[in-house]
């Protein structure tokens, strides 16, 4: 477990969403306006700087374009905090840690250890996998728990989705006590109970199952 506090897993998967989003822009400069959510954003990627591979440093980089033409009372602490991002993922990292962190991640969200130690030419091969996951993780988080207008409006593009399964996966792992939100169960119901992933899906409610049974 992450952490017992949803909110700090919430705000946890909403940075790891932006960083880790397919298509990189600087529309999502706009996220972080508020010197606070610079300030969280801050200290994920100086606190984790080897899970940011080139991809991901190239989203942060582009986020950070656009927040350094803000002039308001923030503008000098918010151009130090930009300075240390910046800093951080220019700083390198050790390659090793990061194809470890992927081996972890394909691990957890296909509920199986044979990846611990792939090679890294197929680690590559399935980065993209892993990133397009954690980025669904958040939208998953959101829209099962808050917002049943975007659960309303993805719910057939999250039935029979492999990468969906994969997310719940993550997030029951991270966040065992999401098992205990009706909300959240209801809605994920609702997709796997339309799921013709039998298998997939017959996995992962044994393993919620004995997850749910030590809470």
């Amino acid at each position: 477990m992450l952490t017992d506090d949803f909110d700090l897993y919430y705000d946890f998967k909403f940075l790891e969403g932006v960083i880790f989003s397919a298509i990189a822009s600087t529309d999502l400069s706009s996220l972080f306006t508020k010197i606070d959510e610079l300030k969280r954003l801050e200290q994920l990627i100086v606190d984790n700087r080897y899970i940011f591979d080139c991809h991901a440093t190239n989203n942060i980089s582009i986020i950070m374009q656009e927040l350094r033409y803000i002039e308001d009372e923030h503008t000098i602490e918010r151009g130090e905090i930009i300075n240390n991002i910046i800093n951080a993922i220019n700083s390198g990292y050790e390659i090793e840690d990061n194809y470890d962190f992927y081996r972890y991640e394909m691990c957890v969200r296909n509920n199986t250890n044979k990846y611990r130690h792939l090679k890294k030419n197929i680690v590559d091969k399935y980065k993209y996998l892993i990133d397009t996951s954690i980025a669904l993780d958040s939208a998953v988080l959101h829209s099962h728990t808050i917002d049943v207008n975007s659960f309303d409006k993805y719910y057939k593009d999250l039935v029979d989705n492999p990468i969906y399964i994969m997310s719940i996966r993550a997030i029951i792992n991270e966040y065992p006590l999401i098992l205990n939100d009706e909300r959240f169960i209801s809605r994920m119901n609702k997709v796997l109970s339309n799921s013709k992933e039998n298998k997939k899906i017959k996995l992962l409610r044994k393993d919620i199952k004995k997850i749910k049974s030590k809470f």
